[in-house]
C-alpha cells in the first residue's frame, strides 16, 4: 500500500485543492469562515493557530454563507478564549494562500500543510473568532477536551518554564513562547520528549495495569479490555498526532491479540498500525512526523533483539554469573544506550533530509533524559490527580514536578552546549540516499542476529564474519560516495531574493563568499539562509544592514550571535557590543562579480555580469535607467500604478504577489510573466 501511494503521489504531483475547496477563494479577500475546529489549538508566543474544517464562506460585504469544504489554518493574535477543539465557530479575517519556501530547502508551509488537506490560511484580528455551536456533551471528544482543560489548570501551579516542559511531556504541547527551551532540547536531540509518543502510551498502560491488578483487583481479561479505550483516550488527549496514534493502534492490536491468546512480533504490530493509519489518512505517509515515528519504532524492533543477543554472549562468562546484580545493572544501561542509538540511527537519513542537521550527542543525552522524562511524566500525571481531587499534598507534588522539569531542562541545555550537539549537514539528495542505504544494510544485518546457545562452554558470537564484512563494506562505500558527491562552491555568482525589498537577500560570489543583506530576524538567518548557504558550499563573510531595523540594535546583536565568523557592516551608528563600520547609505558594496545597491527605501538593485536587476515593493519612487529585469511586489494602492510601471524600461517584467486577477488586469500589458509565492534566484545565464 505504501508503494502504491508513493507511485500515485509521484505521478500526480503534490496534493492540490479540488473543486469547491475554500482554497480556490484565497486571494487576499476579506470574509468569514464557518466550520468545526478539527484539532487542539496550537498556542504560540503571540498567536494561536486553529485547524478548521470549513463548511461555509461569506464575503465581508455580507450575505449568506456559501457552501464550501476543505481545511483552513486560522491564525488569531494572542490566546482567544472560548474556542476549543470540536466547536463550531466563525472566524473573520483575510483568506490567503499558503506560503512556499522563502529559500530553496527552507520551511515550505504549502507542502507541509498540503499533505494534511489544508491549502489556505485565514489571518484574523484579536477577537475574530466566535463559537456558534459548542461541542456536545454526548460526544466522547467532550471528555477529552475537559480533561485537557483540567490538566492545564493543574499545571498553573508551576512556573511558566516548568509548565511548558510538563505540558509537552504529558500533553504533547509545543513549547510556545520559550524559544530557549525549544532550542536546548533540539540541540541535545531530546526534543522528542516534548512530543507525545509511544513512550507516553506505554507508561499510561503500565500505570493502568498496576492500578487494575493491585488497586481495583480486576482480572487480566478485564484489564486488557479496558486498556484499549484508555490508549485511544490518551492519544486524543495528547493531540492525536501520528506518533501517539501509531502507539495507540499498536497497543490496541497487541491487547486484542493477548485477549485471543496470540502474542505477535513487534514488527507485525508496527506494519498493521501503519496499514490502519494509511487507510484512515493516505496523505500521512508523506508527513515527516509519520515517517519519523515509524522509522524510530522499526529501528528499535529490528535492532534490540540483536543487542540482547550480543549482551547475552558478553555476559555468559563466570565473572558475570557470580555477580548477578552487576550483570543486570550493566545490561539495563547497555539496553538504554542501545535503544537511543538505534532510534537515532534509524532517524538519521530523515533528519538530514528534512532538517539538514544531526546531533552526535543524542544517544548520550537520552541515556539520562529518557528515564528522567518518565519521572517527570509520572509527577505531571500525579499533579493532575492531586489537583483534581483537592488532595492537600498537591503543593508538594507541584514542587517535585517543578524541580524535576528544571533538572531535565538543565541537562538538555548542558548537553546542547557540547561540541557536535548540533551539526549542520548540507548534503544533497544523493548523499542522503547513500546514508539511507547504509542504514538499511545495518538493520538488515541486525535482523539476522540471534543468540546461539551450545550445551557446554561459552556460546559463539552471534554475528558471523561474512555479515560483519558486508556491513563494513556498505558503510565504507557510503562514506566514499558521500565524500565524492558533496556539493561544490558555485562557479557563478548567485543572487537570492527571498521576497520584497523589505525582506532579506543573499549574494554569493564565485567561489562561495556570501553577503547577507538586511536579514529580517535571527530565526530567518538560522533557519533559512544559513542552511541555504551551507547547501551551496558558501560561507558568510559579511552581513549588511543598509537601514535601521525596526527593532533597532536588538536584532543585529541576535544576528551577530548566529554568524560570528562574518564581518558585519551597517549603515547606521554601531550599537554597543556590535562592531560595525559606518558608511553612507546608497554607496556600493562589491563582491567579485556582484554589486548591490539600496536605491530607495522600497527598492533594491543588483548588478551582475554587466546586467542590472531591480526589485520593487512600491511605485512611489521608481529609479530611472534601463534594467534587464524588474520584479514588482505590489503592496500599496492601485492608483496610477499602470502609468508608473510604463515609465520603466526593462526587458522582462515579473509580477510577484497574491493580487490575483486584479493585479494582472491593471498591469496586463507591461507584465509578461507572473510569479506567485516563490523565490527568485538569479544565476548568470538562467532564471529560476
Amino acid at each position: 500500500m505504501a508503494g502504491v501511494l508513493v507511485v500515485r503521489r509521484t505521478v500526480s504531483g503534490p496534493p492540490r485543492p479540488g473543486s469547491g475547496d475554500v482554497a480556490l477563494l484565497a486571494d487576499g479577500r476579506l470574509g468569514a469562515i464557518r466550520g468545526r475546529v478539527a484539532g487542539p489549538p496550537d498556542r504560540r508566543k503571540f498567536a494561536t493557530s486553529f485547524l478548521v474544517e470549513a463548511d461555509g464562506w461569506r464575503e465581508s460585504t455580507g450575505g449568506d454563507f456559501v457552501p464550501v469544504h476543505g481545511g483552513v489554518n486560522v491564525v488569531l493574535p494572542g490566546r482567544p478564549p472560548g474556542v476549543d477543539w470540536g466547536d463550531e465557530a466563525v472566524f473573520w479575517g483575510k483568506l490567503k494562500p499558503l506560503r512556499g519556501a522563502s529559500v530553496p530547502g527552507g520551511y515550505d508551509e504549502r507542502s507541509v500543510l498540503g499533505n494534511r488537506g489544508v491549502f489556505c490560511r485565514l489571518a484574523g484580528r484579536p477577537g475574530a473568532g466566535q463559537v456558534i455551536k459548542p461541542l456536545s456533551r454526548a460526544s466522547p471528544l467532550w471528555w477529552v477536551v475537559q480533561a485537557r482543560r483540567r490538566f492545564h489548570a493543574a499545571f498553573r501551579r508551576l512556573s511558566p518554564e516548568s509548565r511548558t516542559i510538563t505540558s509537552g511531556l504529558v500533553l504533547g504541547d509545543r513549547p510556545a513562547g520559550f524559544p530557549r527551551i525549544r532550542e536546548d532540547f533540539r540541540r541535545s536531540a531530546t526534543i522528542h520528549l516534548l512530543v507525545a509518543s509511544g513512550t507516553n502510551v506505554a507508561f499510561v498502560l503500565s500505570m493502568w495495569w498496576l492500578l487494575a491488578r493491585w488497586a481495583f483487583f480486576l482480572s487480566r481479561r478485564a484489564a486488557f479490555v479496558l486498556g484499549i479505550p484508555l490508549a485511544f483516550f490518551y492519544a486524543y488527549l495528547s493531540g492525536a498526532d501520528p506518533p501517539v496514534m501509531r502507539a495507540a493502534v499498536m497497543a490496541a492490536v497487541g491487547l486484542t491479540g493477548l485477549l485471543m491468546g496470540r502474542v505477535d512480533r513487534p514488527v507485525h504490530l508496527i506494519g498493521f498500525a501503519a496499514l490502519i493509519m494509511m487507510i484512515a489518512d493516505p496523505g500521512g505517509l508523506f508527513q515527516a512526523g509519520f515517517q519519523m515515528s515509524f522509522a524510530a519504532t522499526l529501528g528499535l524492533a529490528m535492532g534490540m533483539p540483536a543487542v540482547e543477543a550480543v549482551v547475552c554472549w558478553a555476559c555468559a562468562g563466570p565473572f558475570f554469573s557470580a555477580h548477578r546484580k552487576l550483570r543486570s545493572g550493566l545490561t539495563g544501561l547497555i539496553g538504554l544506550f542501545a535503544a537511543s542509538f538505534l532510534s537515532q540511527l534509524a532517524l538519521s537519513p530523515l533528519l538530514v533530509f528534512y532538517f539538514r542537521r544531526m546531533s552526535l550527542v543524542g544517544p548520550l543525552a537520552n541515556l539520562f533524559a529518557v528515564p528522567w522524562g518518565d519521572v517527570c511524566l509520572f509527577l505531571g500525571v500525579g499533579l493532575f490527580f492531586f489537583d483534581f481531587f483537592h488532595v492537600p499534598g498537591a503543593g508538594v507534588c507541584a514542587w517535585a514536578t517543578e524541580k524535576s522539569a528544571r533538572i531535565l531542562w538543565g541537562w538538555a541545555g548542558w548537553i546542547g552546549r557540547w561540541p557536535g550537539a548540533d551539526l549542520p549537514v548540507p548534503w544533497t539528495h544523493a548523499q542522503v540516499g547513500a546514508l539511507a542505504i547504509a542504514v538499511l544494510a545495518t538493520f538488515g544485518v541486525l535482523c539476522g542476529v540471534r543468540a546461539r546457545e551450545v550445551e557446554e562452554g561459552t556460546p559463539p558470537f552471534p554475528v558471523n564474519r561474512g555479515r560483519l564484512w558486508t556491513l563494513a563494506s556498505a558503510w565504507a562505500a557510503a562514506a566514499v560516495f558521500i565524500f565524492a558527491a558533496g556539493p561544490r562552491p558555485p562557479r557563478q555568482p548567485i543572487f537570492l531574493w527571498t521576497g520584497d525589498p523589505g525582506d532579506a537577500a543573499v549574494a554569493i560570489a564565485a567561489g562561495g563568499a556570501a553577503t547577507i543583506i538586511d536579514p529580517v530576524s535571527a530565526d530567518q538567518v538560522r533557519g533559512d539562509l544559513l542552511p541555504f548557504l551551507r547547501e551551496k558550499r558558501a560561507r558568510p563573510v559579511r552581513v549588511v544592514f543598509s537601514r535601521l531595523p525596526p527593532r533597532g540594535a536588538e536584532m543585529p546583536r541576535a544576528v551577530a550571535l548566529e554568524v560570528p565568523e562574518a564581518e558585519r557592516d551597517c549603515a547606521f551608528e554601531a550599537p554597543d557590543g556590535f562592531p560595525c563600520s559606518s558608511w553612507p547609505a546608497g554607496t556600493v558594496k562589491n563582491d567579485p562579480g556582484l554589486i548591490w545597491r539600496r536605491e530607495t527605501e522600497s527598492s533594491l538593485s543588483v548588478s551582475s555580469g554587466g546586467e542590472r536587476f531591480l526589485f520593487l515593493s512600491d511605485d512611489r519612487a521608481v529609479p530611472g535607467g534601463r534594467w534587464k529585469a524588474v520584479s514588482f511586489h505590489p503592496k500599496g494602492p492601485t492608483r496610477r500604478l499602470e502609468k508608473r510601471l510604463r515609465g520603466i524600461e526593462t526587458d522582462r517584467w515579473i509580477l510577484r504577489g497574491r493580487g490575483g486577477a486584479k493585479w494582472e488586469e491593471i498591469v496586463r500589458e507591461p507584465v509578461h510573466r507572473a510569479v506567485r509565492d516563490g523565490f527568485i534566484l538569479r544565476r548568470l545565464g538562467r532564471w529560476d
